[in-house]
């Protein structure tokens, strides 16, 4: 902004141009900022870089055109006050009024992002909501929430650490993606209790049952929170919901899809989901060393999970650790 001004200065001096609205226009720019310290900043600039203008062309230019008199002192002099006081005040009015305008759209902004972050801080307690009922169906406590979550955060942090799927994994779909993990289980409500907590192995009849939840979550997600605003977290959502149970040789459920055809963020929380069942305990089985975890999701890497993601994971065993034992990392 500061370059422009003086650009503006050496165009009026050398090229003999009146640029009167380019100082304006140079205050109208910093309007944009929304910021009305720094439209006072430009402001101010712009009236000493109009005045000194001003000064410089009265002495420069011949003013016995614009002032009939003998006396050629006498007539810049009068040049200089009537275009610079003139223009000066007109730039000054023009400022306040930028100033006041910078303030105002920056107070509605900022009021707009307040509410946008209540109805998202919202959104998400929803969300913590619908997940805590699912455990507590479940048998299991709001941790295995919190640590999946931490996992799938882990994951994305460490993906993007080597590049891997850099085109999908970026802090952004990181902070959807950790936001939506909470929902991927959360077609089990529809599942019967005796079913989901039964201590011995299923029939085949139950398992049929079990394996409608994923279709459940997401039609659920869909339906109840597809008129919430933000899309892309619904879309997140649902994806995870729906294929975080699909194998990378298609041997999954429910549509059977495999490889790339399964979303990134289903694959990575289908690593996380498997991580945590293994080191946790369930009604059919003891939560397994990590040692003994690590080899089993080892074995699983490229028939039912992602072998990149589950690379990534292995070489996280410190980190899984803290976050098994503090349920965080923080």
């Amino acid at each position: 902004m500061v370059f422009s001004e003086f650009f503006i200065l050496w165009l009026s001096l050398n090229k003999g141009l009146s640029l009167y609205f380019s100082y304006l226009f140079t205050i109208t720019l910093s309007v944009l900022y929304f910021d009305r310290i720094y439209t006072l900043q430009v402001s101010i600039c712009s009236i000493v870089v109009y005045i000194v203008s001003i000064i410089l062309r009265g002495i420069i230019a011949d003013t016995t055109i614009f002032y009939r008199v003998a006396d050629m002192s006498k007539a810049r002099i009068s040049w200089i006050c009537t275009y610079g006081i003139g223009g000066g005040v007109e730039i000054l009015i023009y400022s306040i009024f930028a100033i006041y305008l910078a303030g105002t759209i920056r107070r509605i902004l900022e009021s707009l992002y307040t509410n946008r972050k209540s109805v998202i801080d919202i959104q998400n307690k929803l969300i913590l909501s619908f997940a805590n009922m699912v455990e507590a169906k479940d048998h299991l406590t709001g941790e295995h929430v919190k640590r999946t979550s931490e996992y799938v955060k882990l994951l994305c942090t460490k993906l993007m650490e080597k590049g891997i799927y850099s085109e999908y994994v970026t802090p952004h779909t990181q902070e959807i993606m950790v936001r939506a993990t909470p929902f991927h289980d959360l077609g089990k409500i529809s599942i019967p209790d005796k079913i989901l907590n039964k201590a011995g192995q299923l029939t085949y009849e139950e398992f049929e049952i079990i394996k409608t939840h994923p279709t459940e979550g997401a039609e659920f997600i869909i339906t109840k929170l597809g008129s919430l605003d933000d899309q892309e977290f619904i879309q997140v959502a649902h994806d995870m919901a729906l294929y975080h149970h699909e194998h990378m040789d298609g041997s999954g459920y429910p549509r059977g899809i495999k490889g790339d055809d399964i979303p990134i963020c289903a694959r990575i929380m289908a690593v996380a989901d498997v991580l945590d069942a293994l080191l946790s305990k369930r009604s059919y089985k003891e939560a397994f060393p990590l040692e003994r975890a690590f080899s089993i999701l080892k074995e699983m890497s490229g028939t039912s999970l992602d072998p990149f993601i589950v690379g990534v994971l292995l070489s996280c065993k410190r980190e899984v650790e803290i976050i098994r034992a503090n349920g965080s990392l923080e």
